[in-house]
């Protein structure tokens, strides 16, 4: 299989590598496949996607490829494509993907000042002008840097 691979190894621009986690790293077979050809990397963007069974989405399986992109000189991308908790995502008849809950409205205390709108946040904070100004968590008074609070 490795020599019928190589060539293509070789022509490909970029490569993007989508790893499950196992046992807080890359699965054995992957890590052996990447480690039998060393040029066919050099220099080449990689993406990579995890995916896992915990929180942490394959995560700790990334940054070891990111590691081993490395050794061989290819360019690890900085961002990730991440997939926590892989099996929720299929519904009772193994389907992909399931029906997606509908989506929770924001609360009103929420605001992209901090955040550009991707964190929630659930009450205002004190230092805010207006409730809806900035989220508790990010706010720090002007007449104080958040390191003296």
């Amino acid at each position: 299989m490795a020599v019928a691979l190589r060539p293509r190894l070789a022509a490909a621009d970029a490569f993007v590598l989508i790893v499950p986690e196992c046992n807080r790293s890359v699965p054995g077979p992957l890590k052996t496949l990447i480690d039998s050809f060393r040029s066919e990397w050099e220099a080449k963007p990689v993406g990579f996607v995890g995916y896992g069974l915990s929180l942490t989405g394959g995560v700790r399986a990334v940054e070891h490829l990111r590691q081993v992109s490395a050794e061989f000189h290819a360019v690890g991308m900085k961002d990730v494509v991440l997939f926590p908790r892989v099996l929720e995502h299929y519904d009772a008849q193994g389907r992909f993907p399931a029906e997606p809950e509908a989506p929770r409205p924001r609360p009103s205390s929420c605001s992209t000042n901090c955040s550009g709108g991707r964190w929630p946040c659930a009450t205002p904070s004190p230092y805010a002008r207006t409730a809806s100004e900035t989220p508790a968590w990010c706010a720090v008074p002007a007449s104080r840097p958040w390191w003296a609070r």
